[in-house]
């Protein structure tokens, strides 16, 4: 058994010294704030905040380009929509509600968000 430790709305578990599980809303930022530097490098814009005034605090990433606004929202229950519309023309060109897993792979999960976005540059 390994030692646990609460902490706010998060379980830790330390395995060899290390955090190997995460709340949702942490790894989402983890991921997010990882991603970040690649997104910028192609023009994007990337904007991530906690929203932590609810029963089901969530974690909000908004990303521009020059064609398009897009948000993925995350909450602690591990609900997710993501949304991407098209500027000039106000047309939806990525909209999807999922429910994300502790061990999900947001690269994995996230694909079609990012190639809907890659087509609008």
């Amino acid at each position: 058994m390994f030692p646990r430790c609460r902490m706010p709305q998060t379980l830790f578990v330390l395995q060899q010294g290390y955090l190997s599980a995460l709340g949702i809303l942490e790894r989402f930022l983890v991921w997010a704030n990882a991603k970040r530097q690649a997104l910028e490098a192609t023009g994007m814009t990337v904007r991530a905040r906690l929203s932590p005034l609810s029963d089901n605090p969530s974690v909000v990433l908004d990303i521009d380009t020059n064609t398009t606004v897009a948000r993925i929202t995350v909450w602690s229950d591990g609900s997710c929509f993501m949304e991407a519309l098209d500027v000039k023309s106000d047309n939806e060109l990525f909209a999807s509600n999922l429910h994300l897993d502790h061990d999900n792979d947001f690269n994995v999960v996230m694909i079609e968000f990012f190639n809907a976005l890659s087509l609008t540059k």
